[in-house]
């Protein structure tokens, strides 16, 4: 396996980690990656590691007892969630997230196609139940490198350039860094002509994979459309179904995820199934089990299988409701959905339905013009519904040749010149055509663009790279020096970015220097900007990028952020490093280069270590730049601090004993008689051992000198300074005091050694303090029961532990519970406790422990803990747990509790010590209600932080009617905060009423953190995750999103918790929250939340109520039986209600083409002889005769009963089916609400209709009289056409949106024919 690595989103940053760094990260993660990007194969590694255990989602979601999966490990490794379907049961995440709940909320690994992730909602459902958001990584494609070797392993390296110079050419690239793509790009190499498209690809590749290569088995070899057409039935039926696996096993040996051989037998062009399973286009998947061979071959096969089949206009339809019957294609069939572009016939519709699916899973190399224009209007479409359709940190290399046409070329042109649209579109519509040569025109645009610092940054770059491609001149040194002039970081890093796309010899090293400088001295929060520049400068350009940088380098001031030279010295010591490992240079130059850095840090620090590691190694070059500072330039300094200065330039030039010998040597053959060969000593430490390297190296400069041989031969000796003699003596001193008072204590304890066994307070008390290591010269290293022995002896220590026992069961004792809870809220204590405390901790090492005690020791005990723990300063483990664990055997802990907290509450103390923890713990739950609720309605004058402590502890254990009848007068509090309190509380707990009651009166914008805290129930173990219903959710977003606009948080360092992006981190939480429900409410709450203002918030909410309707979508979704596949394919009758809508759809198609022009007139049956439209109940009977004229094994019947013997204007049955079709007139009062307040909610109930029907209204055209259109209302526009009203209908109705009613207009006019 060839290492892979990752990136994920840090800030404005991405950050790059190898596949074995992701098993350093804590976070559980969501990895990502384009089909066939080796997601799989990378979570099968993981899954193989120690502690790792791997399943697919199918497999974790359909057992009933995950804990086999996961086994002993404690990471669960989870694989494809992609390739699950829905089956009626919401978003697969939840379903996930439910049996991981089961294990216990274990870390896990989960891989998902990264068009297929639902970013927004996924990641908020994961923080719901995890402490923290999962991490999201992204899986890189494979390098150029990778691609070499990935190739090589197969063919000569030869072969694999010319593969990769082929694909890069024809702007096909993108598909050598899929690893899954890669290796059929391999086996189509061996065999010949490289392919010019991805379906070219993968027709060549599946010829291959279907061949049989075994003699022995040549009959088995089938004609080619025989073996595809099996293989895509199998496919087809495989991924339309949601199994996993064709089985040859029996049905009833069957389990979840397989589909019976026998089933797909029944779907034509099956007849060699048994054969073809033995072909390389499957694999097998466990006994008698077998799936495709990669799944993005299998979409492409099925697809061709399927567009072949739909040969009639009405399969065409009745093949698309398989994929459309809701308002998206289900995320585990937009592969095979994309490959039905095959077909002219259905491009318009797939690319209305999924366009960014055909970019993601298919090929529009060969798309017309004519369908590039309708796949743009799709996208944009799309962009304005879902902002962030297109992941701009994440550009997949989309490629669309189509869009450089000259019609579609202009229209982009126009688009993106516009300020009012969405950044995400733009940023796609410069990425889709930047590979591709372009006019003139549109080059001046992008040019415009670069050079406008007004636009968004990525727009910028994106349109800075399509320049770069462009063979044509372009003007870069302009364009450069432009960028430079404007000044502004954005425009500053474009063109540092740019460079390593253009090449760096499209401008002047003097400028690319002074763009470096820029750029430091803007300071910058973007990190890693000249890491391009610094790394890919050509070598020939570095002297020259150097002594330009290090000119402006000391241009810097002395007050200038330091944060700025560090990065300077990390940038120009790259460079250093870069130049003198390929050149060699004089040391006069490389001091040139280093001199001006002195002790700066850099933020990273690999490039001066680096250049340290080297210059270390590199003796000739180093000692040549020592020699050289120290001794030959001028400088003010003294030898020793030249040599600092030496250092500080980098810790590689620190000079070491080879070093100074060396330097000695050469001194010497310089001129023996420079006296400054003492300084050159002195540089190092010296003793009989240190240093006698270097002293040996000095001797020949005091052969004529015994002066200086003495000198020499003394410098070994070490003398201490007056400080250090000092220091000695007062240590010594200590150690005399502190022997002699222990011999003291000694003595007296020796004589007083019957009363310390008997527990005497007065004399127990010290040697108590010592065990709590209660004296600072006490060890604490020591265990706690040996540090009497080590203070006074081991014969002491062992009296006093009789005594401490003694004391324990003293009686009376001296000092009681009572007494100890009386004084403790006055902030005093009994120090009798420091005994009582250390005879219970000798218990317990003992493991004797309390049995024989009565309660009040214990209770005393652990009050005197619960006011200071003592116990923990010793070093005394679990003696805490264990008293409240013996507290609570006896039934006695809620008397300790109430013991310790009431007093402190009548005192009305502030910062009560335990309160907080014991009302969160999920073990108090129970208790700590009771108890909150007593103390709440009897403490009246609680200080604030108490009394929301343990109103908290109410509201979060799901208390609210004992709540309700606590809460305070609002109108009476005076306190602010207080109020602020109740106020939230009352919002959560009492919504309706609260909301009447503040009524108008204005919102202050710090309740949101008040709000925020009891949300969020930050810090709790027992947080009540139910606090929010849609209502709520809807209102706090509405009130806080006008007060706080939506800000990001600064890069760096911040302070506290209430700043202005910590409000907008809170808004952002919760419209994500309402964006996880999709029930109903919560779906009209998001349209409102949309369309109320336009503000930061906005696209967020776009994005989110986007894949709010994708989950709703995947919920309502049900995968198609093979009686329904079957069905539309052999023409046989609907066998589901979506089936039976799309047919009644055609039927209706053709009942309206008889009214417009077939010879028998069937308009005039909606119409009197004075040519005033009959009423609805004449129209329908007529309309139900031009349908009985049509398919005669669909049932029509008026005024039909249904659910709740509810009449419908008509039903059309099939078998079990049975659809409502609702009429209305384009009179009718309930004309704009009929689909979704009468239809869906009344008819569409019925079992028999699945929650389907079609809404039906008649139009009469532009009418006077009293069958004129019923309008929208004043100021609303008015449709003029059949098809506007259809398109206005359908924006007014969110059943119609989701797809389980249609809405068809009639046209019924006859002055139209």
């Amino acid at each position: 396996m060839i290492p892979r690595t990752l990136w994920y989103q840090c800030d404005d940053t991405q950050k790059k980690i190898s596949q074995h760094e992701i098993l350093e990260i804590t976070n559980s993660l969501v990895i990502l990656g384009e089909a066939g990007m080796g997601k799989s194969s990378l979570l099968e590694w993981l899954g193989n590691l120690e502690n790792y255990a791997y399943c697919t989602a199918r497999q974790l979601l359909n057992r009933a007892d995950p804990r086999p999966l996961l086994g002993k490990n404690s990471i669960l490794v989870i694989d494809s969630l992609d390739e699950v379907s829905s089956k009626n049961d919401g978003d697969a995440v939840d379903g996930v997230l439910q049996k991981l709940e089961f294990l216990g909320y274990p870390k896990f690994i989960l891989a998902c196609r990264a068009a297929d992730w639902k970013s927004a909602t996924g990641i908020q459902a994961i923080r719901e139940q995890y402490s923290e958001s999962p991490l999201e990584l992204h899986l890189n494609p494979f390098t150029q490198n990778d691609m070499a070797i990935f190739l090589e392993q197969n063919l000569s390296t030869q072969r694999a350039q010319e593969i990769i110079t082929h694909f890069t050419a024809k702007n096909l690239d993108d598909l050598l860094g899929n690893p899954q793509t890669l290796s059929l790009i391999a086996k189509v190499a061996i065999q010949g002509e490289l392919p010019e498209s991805l379906t070219q690809l993968f027709e060549q590749a599946i010829e291959i994979l279907r061949a049989e290569h075994s003699e022995s088995k040549s009959e088995a070899q089938l004609p080619s459309e025989v073996s595809l057409d099996a293989a895509g039935a199998a496919f087809a039926s495989l991924i339309l179904t949601g199994n996993e696996a064709i089985s040859r096993k029996s049905i009833i040996n069957l389990i979840d995820g397989e589909l019976p051989i026998s089933e797909v037998k029944q779907l034509p062009g099956t007849e060699k199934i048994d054969l073809v399973l033995g072909s390389r286009l499957f694999r097998s998947n466990g006994v008698e089990r077998f799936t495709y061979i990669h799944r993005r071959i299998g979409e492409f096969l099925g697809a061709k299988w399927l567009v072949k089949l739909a040969d009639t206009n009405r399969k065409r339809k009745r093949l698309l409701s398989l994929f459309h019957s809701h308002e998206f294609v289900p995320s585990n069939l937009r592969g095979l959905h994309s490959w039905l572009l095959s077909d002219p016939a259905l491009v318009s519709s797939i690319m209305k339905a999924d366009p960014i699916g055909i970019l993601e899973y298919g090929d529009v190399g060969t798309i017309t013009v004519e369908q590039a224009q309708t796949l743009l209007n799709s996208i944009e479409d799309l962009a304005e519904n879902n902002p962030s359709f297109y992941n701009f940190y994440n550009r997949n290399g989309y490629s669309i040749r189509a869009f450089t046409t000259p019609i579609i070329l202009s229209q982009i042109q126009k688009i993106i010149i516009q300020s009012d649209i969405p950044f995400g579109f733009k940023l796609f519509l410069i990425d889709v055509i930047k590979g591709y040569q372009l006019p003139n025109d549109f080059i001046q645009i992008l040019t415009n663009l670069i050079n406008d610092s007004k636009i968004e940054f990525a727009i910028r770059k994106s349109a800075g790279e399509a320049l770069a491609v462009q063979e044509q001149f372009i003007d870069w040194p302009s364009i450069y020096t432009s960028l430079f002039q404007l000044g502004d970081e954005s425009s500053i890093r474009l063109a540092i970015e740019l460079l390593d796309d253009t090449g760096y010899n499209k401008t002047n090293d003097d400028l690319i220097a002074n763009l470096a400088i820029s750029y430091l001295k803007i300071n910058s929060n973007t990190v890693g900007t000249l890491w391009y520049l610094q790394e890919n400068l050509p070598l020939e350009q570095i002297e020259y990028v150097l002594n330009y940088f290090i000119m402006g380098f000391k241009t810097l001031g002395k007050d200038d952020d330091s944060e700025i030279k560090s990065e300077a010295k990390n940038f120009a010591y790259r460079l250093i490093l870069r130049f003198i490992e390929k050149y060699a240079i004089t040391p006069k130059k490389l001091w040139e280069w280093l001199e001006p850095f002195g002790n700066t840090y850099g933020y990273q620090g690999e490039s001066i270590k680096e250049l340290a590691e080297y210059l270390k190694n590199d003796y000739i070059s180093k000692q040549a730049l020592q020699y050289m500072v120290l001794l030959d330039l001028p400088h003010e300094g003294n030898i020793w601090q030249r040599a600092i200065y030496l250092s500080s330039r980098s810790s590689g030039l620190a000079l070491t004993t080879l070093d100074l010998i060396f330097i000695l040597k050469k001194l010497y053959l310089k001129n023996s008689k420079d006296i400054r060969w003492k300084e050159i000593v002195q540089l190092t430490r010296h003793d009989a051992e240190i240093g006698k390297e270097v002293r040996e190296a000095a001797l020949p400069f005091t052969l004529n000198s015994k002066d200086d041989q003495t000198w020499l031969n003394q410098i070994s000796v070490i003398e201490l300074e007056d400080w250090q003699i000092k220091d000695l003596e007062r240590k010594k001193q200590r150690e005399v005091k502190k022997s002699t008072d222990r011999a003291k204590h000694r003595l007296f304890y020796i004589s007083s050694i019957n009363r310390l066994c008997q527990g005497e307070y007065e004399l127990i008390l010290t040697p108590a303090k010592v065990y709590l290591r209660l004296f600072t010269d006490i060890s604490k290293e020591i265990p706690a029961h040996e540090r009497i022995s080590d203070w006074i002896g081991s014969d002491i220590s062992e009296a006093c532990m009789e005594g401490f026992e003694a004391n324990l069961i003293k009686n009376p004792p001296d000092v009681n519970a009572q007494d100890i809870a009386t004084i403790l809220p006055q902030g005093r204590y009994y120090e009798a406790s420091f005994i009582l405390i250390v005879g219970l901790a000798e218990r317990v090492r003992n493991s004797k422990y309390f049995s024989d005690l009565p309660d009040e020791r214990l209770i005393a005990a652990y009050l005197f803990l619960s006011y200071r723990r003592y116990d923990e300063h010793a070093g005394i483990s679990n003696l805490y747990t264990h008293i409240i664990e013996e507290l609570k055997k006896r039934k006695k802990f809620k008397e300790a509790i109430q013991a310790f907290y009431e007093p402190h509450f009548e005192a009305q103390c502030t910062h009560i010590g335990g309160l907080s923890q014991f009302m969160r713990k999920i073990e108090y739950a129970e208790l700590g209600t009771e108890l909150a609720t007593n103390w709440l309605n009897k403490f009246k004058n609680l200080n604030n932080e108490d009394e929301k402590e343990l109103a908290d502890c109410l509201l979060h254990n799901g208390k609210f009617e004992e709540l309700k009848q606590l809460i305070p007068s609002l109108d009476l509090l005076v306190n602010e905060e207080r109020r602020k309190y109740w106020i939230s509380v009352n919002l959560l707990i009492n919504f309706e009423e609260t909301i009447n009651s503040l009524g108008s009166q204005p919102i202050d914008k710090s309740l949101i953190w008040t709000l925020r805290d009891r949300i969020t129930g930050r810090y709790r173990e027992n947080h009540y995750k139910n606090l929010l219903d849609t209502n709520q959710l809807e209102w706090i977003i509405t009130t806080f999103r006008n007060l706080w606009p939506n800000v990001g948080q600064p890069i760096g360092g911040t302070f506290g918790d209430t700043n202005p992006w910590d409000a907008s981190k809170f808004i952002v939480q919760l419209i994500k929250l309402l964006g996880k429900n999709y029930s109903d409410e919560a779906c009209k709450a998001m349209e409102r939340l949309k369309i109320s203002s336009f503000d930061e918030y906005t696209d967020l909410i776009k994005t989110v109520k986007y894949e709010q309707k994708l989950i709703r979508s995947e919920h309502l979704y049900i995968p198609p039986t093979i009686n329904t596949i079957k069905a539309f394919i052999t023409n046989d009758n609907p066998q589901s209600s979506s089936d039976l809508q799309t047919v009644i759809l055609d039927e209706l198609s053709i009942v309206q083409a008889k009214i417009k022009s077939d010879d028998a007139e069937s308009w005039r049956g909606f119409f009197n002889d004075q040519g005033k439209p009959f009423e609805e109940e004449r129209c329908r009977d007529h309309l139900i005769g031009l349908l009985r004229q049509g398919d005669n094994t669909i049932t029509y019947e008026p005024e039909a009963h249904v659910a709740d013997d509810k009449e419908v204007d008509i039903t059309c049955s099939v078998g079990k089916s049975r659809l409502p079709i609702e009429i209305k007139g384009q009179w009718h009062r309930d004309l704009w609400t009929g689909a979704d307040q009468q239809l869906d909610k009344l008819y569409t109930t019925d079992w028999r209709a699945d929650g389907r029907g079609i809404y039906l209204v008649l139009w009469f055209g532009n009418r006077t009289d009293n069958k004129k259109l019923k309008t929208l209302g004043r100021g609303k526009p008015v449709p003029n056409t059949t098809k506007e009203l259809q398109e206005m209908l359908i924006a007014n109705s969110r059943s119609a949106q989701e797809g389980k009613i249609n809405i068809v207009v009639i046209d019924c006019n006859r002055t139209r024919h």
